[in-house]
């Protein structure tokens, strides 16, 4: 089945509106232009009898754990931002979940996302590997790296940005963006990239411990930033 050159068209002008896109792909297509490398897509059965369920179920797992387009009710929600979206947010993303755990602190979200739009589908190896190590992979379980949304940036409380990359839409008038050294007083170095050797592994590590020292060492100040409960 070949590619239709409409798609490519409407899926240009969407994305020259800075609007996130999702391609929905007949599982007989073999792979993407390369022009559109990077970009989320989803397979969908083209028989019939299961098109309706199979595009629908597609839109759904896009929403639902690519765009995080949760209804957060009224929990305060902490974002993390990193330039890929693959390794420092993420790490980030569990050790904070865990942390909001143990001090069982109520109404509170966390997610993650990426400044660029992100080039790999899963969170980094060795990035997993470090945090499976401490045993908190299970709040990066359903993870997936996104794209900073204007969902995500208006319904976040706060918005910590681990990169020297100026966010896209910065200009926020309740001033919610804070940065790592603005923060912590130190910037979260860049991992990747991830040759899931040895050496990529001991960057991840060191990213990991750091990540884990200056977050509870600065619990409350994040959680007076986000208008949240104080931790008991």
């Amino acid at each position: 089945i070949p590619f239709s050159p409409n798609v490519s068209i409407e899926a240009g002008f969407m994305l020259a509106l800075d609007r996130p896109v999702l391609f929905l792909v007949n599982e007989e297509l073999r792979c993407l232009p390369v022009d559109f490398s990077g970009h989320i897509f989803k397979t969908y059965k083209s028989d019939q009898g299961n098109l309706s369920g199979s595009t629908g179920g597609a839109v759904r797992d896009w929403i639902e754990h690519d765009l995080s387009f949760y209804d957060y009710g009224n929990k305060k929600l902490i974002l993390f931002v990193s330039l890929g979206g693959t390794c420092r947010c993420v790490l980030a993303k569990a050790i904070l979940a865990d942390l909001i755990d143990r001090k069982k602190v109520p109404g509170l979200a966390v997610e993650a996302a990426a400044v660029a739009d992100p080039h790999h589908a899963t969170i980094s190896p060795s990035a997993l590997k470090a945090i499976q190590e401490t045993g908190r992979e299970r709040w990066i379980e359903k993870h997936r790296p996104r794209k900073l949304c204007p969902y995500l940036q208006d319904r976040a409380d706060l918005i910590i940005a681990l990169t020297d990359t100026t966010l896209a839409r910065r200009a926020d008038p309740l001033n919610k963006v804070v940065t790592d050294r603005e923060l912590f007083g130190a910037a979260i170095p860049n991992p990747y990239p991830d040759k899931e050797d040895a050496a990529s592994l001991k960057r991840y590590r060191d990213v990991r411990d750091q990540l884990d020292q200056l977050l509870n060492e600065h619990f409350d100040v994040i959680l007076k930033r986000a208008d949240a409960e104080p931790s008991i």
